[in-house]
């Protein structure tokens, strides 16, 4: 990809991944990073080409071929309709945005220009989640009768380097929370069971850690085929968990995303323990290289904004049926394209 502008925006912990990825998948590109604060130093940052303080300075260096948007969620729709707008495709990071509201006219603009969009839900490129959509899909051993999601993990060991209470996964004015932080999971689920029907969820504030976000969350998700899901998410736990259960009609299977195993027992009690890839930088790498083969064939990603969109439907209503106190049918839009 020799002399083609990229450009990036934010120069955070997933800023820098994409930093160092981009420079050793592509190292005769042109990288810019748009930081808005200068004030201090990053590591990695002499990776870059250019460093600039605005996304209109960035532009002028030279046309972009390509833009990642790992700013924090509460600008990723304005930061990613400056490119839209000139054509330019652009990965942005997760969530697609901290609300719902912006989300349709940015889909409709891109849509518009015909321009490139993808949502960075890295845990897509993980072999295993393709082969259990595989499963649940041929109905291989039977419907789904019921499944439980999960995941865990004590939010001042994330980057225990830094005070997270000051981190962005702390405070709600930029986009904090365990529901837009730990979206990953509701982005799976969605891809492997579609969107639910029915949300019955609470969302809590514990206190517990002196943040402004909720740091738990459970939900009830009822499909139109009949099962329901158990979704569990939250900041507090000093074990990490993370995993995928599915029972079906003829078999048990466990997914330990932290562990990477996979279990499987079915109706005859025969049972598989397997070993299975864990998240790593060569799923991000995947992820990467993905994105730039969609650009390089002109193909609509996978993860577009529309599943990004239903990320953010799906938040919004469990963050209403917790306030409310009741469940909340869901209302799916008409579907969106890009």
């Amino acid at each position: 990809m020799e002399n083609k502008h990229i450009i990036i925006i934010g120069l955070g912990s997933i800023g820098q991944r994409h930093l160092r990825n981009i420079r050793k998948l592509y190292p005769e590109s042109i990288i810019t990073v748009v930081r808005r604060s200068l004030k201090n130093t990053v590591p990695c940052e002499d990776l870059a080409d250019n460093i600039v303080n605005s996304i209109d300075r960035a532009i002028k260096i030279s046309k972009p071929y390509a833009c990642i948007i790992a700013s924090p969620a509460p600008f990723h729709v304005q930061d990613a309709l400056k490119f839209i707008e000139i054509g330019c495709p652009v990965l942005i990071e997760k969530p697609l945005s901290n609300q719902v509201s912006g989300v349709s006219d940015l889909i409709v603009q891109a849509m518009n220009n015909n321009t490139i969009c993808m949502v960075a839900y890295v845990m897509r490129f993980l072999p295993t989640m393709d082969r259990i959509k595989e499963i649940i899909n041929t109905k291989r051993y039977g419907e789904v009768i019921t499944a439980t999601i999960s995941a865990g993990q004590y939010l001042p060991n994330w980057r225990p380097e830094l005070d997270y209470r000051n981190t962005v996964s702390a405070q709600k004015k930029l986009g904090g929370g365990a529901l837009l932080e730990l979206s990953h999971e509701i982005d799976y689920m969605n891809y492997l069971f579609g969107m639910p029907s029915r949300v019955n969820a609470i969302v809590s504030s514990t206190n517990r850690l002196e943040i402004d976000v909720e740091d738990s969350v459970d939900c009830i998700l009822e499909y139109a085929s009949g099962h329901c899901l158990s979704l569990h998410l939250d900041f507090l736990q000093k074990m990490p968990t993370r995993f995928c259960e599915i029972s079906f009609e003829q078999a048990h299977l466990r997914w330990e995303i932290n562990k990477g195993h996979l279990y499987l027992e079915n109706s005859n009690h025969e049972k598989y323990i397997e070993e299975v890839p864990l998240i790593n930088n060569d799923t991000y790498i995947s992820e990467t290289e993905y994105f730039f083969e969609c650009i390089a064939k002109s193909e609509k990603p996978s993860v577009g904004l529309k599943e990004g969109h239903d990320v953010l439907m799906l938040i919004e209503a469990m963050s209403i049926s917790s306030n409310r106190k009741k469940s909340v049918e869901l209302k799916m839009e008409s579907d969106h394209q890009t």
